[in-house]
């Protein structure tokens, strides 16, 4: 899977730093540390081959900001 990982433009004044943690079937498959408010957005790979069950998870350390995910593609 591909996808980029960032802050909203609503958040880019957040003063904290965001982790995106992707799960595969509850093990952590990979994680993105380190996004702050402003920064553009991080394009990733997750390999999620035999997943049945995909969580993403965003964790921030100081303050609410909001985290996505954008433009998704699962490739066969």
């Amino acid at each position: 899977m591909t996808a980029l990982v960032g802050m909203d433009d609503e958040s880019k004044n957040a003063k904290g730093e965001y982790t995106v943690t992707f799960y595969g079937d509850g093990e952590v498959i990979n994680a993105f540390d380190g996004l702050k408010g402003g920064d553009h957005a991080l394009p990733v790979e997750v390999n999620v081959e035999g997943v049945l069950k995909l969580k993403i998870e965003f964790r921030a350390n100081d303050g609410d900001a909001y985290v996505l995910v954008a433009e998704p593609k699962l490739f066969q």
